[in-house]
């Protein structure tokens, strides 16, 4: 973000005898996401919602919804910006007198609670949120942690925020590394094997259209299915796996490539990968 092009737009509508409104700070793919999520929800309307991004391009796509520039003196100030440019944006925020009011939620990947509290310059209250990709649908999951100054009434605000997005909970921030590995790149490791499943479909004769639709549709029954049954993933997978069928096949063939074992071994290394970014970011 221009920290003199952001701090001139701060400033020129300090000016402005404005409404304490929602402000998103970035409108790239999770910012125009979470504005596309809480207006189809209906929690705010998008006289309600104001936007700044540096690209004038990425506003364009948000006018027809009154989306307007940035203010400070706003009730949720939600930063959707790369973690490179946090420093830059928290540091012009001060220099504009952000409220102390104001709840700050930040979904800058890798970049912790402390980190921000430590560029803030007061006890504001901020809230750590970690949304995934299929936010952009309202099926995504948002991990959320408050920091130091944030009260229970915050924490329950940006609950009902991201609820409008899909599901989301309150994880201590000392697990957020697993948890960028297994909701935030999640979809990516489902998204690899229904290819292998498509790609088999196709390969064997079925339409590409029918092999996408039968695949999806397998994935969201299956998920709905563990979501809805108390029973663990074994019995599950034994219901289907009947001894001697083509399921059972199926599984031999995983299970004596070590698949399993494998997968287990690539939800490490991301998580890893997690927490040397987020050393970085720190």
């Amino acid at each position: 973000m221009a920290g003199a092009h952001q701090h001139a737009a701060i400033h020129r509508l300090q000016r402005k005898n404005v409404a304490r409104l929602h402000q998103i700070l970035g409108a790239g793919r999770f910012g125009r996401a979470f504005i596309r999520g809480v207006l189809k929800a209906k929690l705010l309307s998008s006289k309600d919602i104001w936007a700044y991004d540096r690209s004038f391009d990425a506003l364009k796509g948000l006018e027809v919804r009154g989306i307007r520039d940035v203010d400070v003196n706003v009730d949720v100030l939600l930063l959707s910006v790369k973690p490179a440019q946090i420093q830059e944006v928290l540091t012009n925020l001060n220099r504009c007198g952000l409220s102390q009011k104001t709840l700050l939620i930040s979904v800058a990947a890798g970049t912790n609670l402390s980190k921000i509290e430590n560029l803030l310059k007061g006890k504001y209250p901020v809230v750590r949120a970690m949304p995934n990709s299929p936010c952009s649908v309202q099926e995504g999951f948002t991990a959320l942690c408050k920091g130091r100054f944030a009260k229970p009434k915050h924490i329950a605000l940006a609950k009902k925020i991201f609820s409008s997005l899909g599901r989301c909970a309150e994880i201590s921030e000392k697990h957020f590394d697993v948890v960028t590995a297994l909701s935030g790149s999640g979809p990516a490791y489902f998204y690899y094997f229904m290819e292998a499943m498509i790609g088999v479909a196709i390969k064997n004769g079925l339409p590409t259209d029918q092999a996408l639709e039968l695949v999806t549709q397998t994935v969201l029954g299956a998920a709905a299915v563990v979501r809805k049954s108390n029973r663990s993933l074994q019995e599950l997978t034994l219901d289907v796996a009947t001894p001697g069928g083509c399921t059972a096949e199926a599984l031999k063939v995983l299970d004596s490539a070590s698949v399993a074992k494998t997968f287990s071994k690539a939800i490490e290394a991301a998580t890893s990968r997690a927490s040397i970014l987020g050393r970085v970011q720190a």
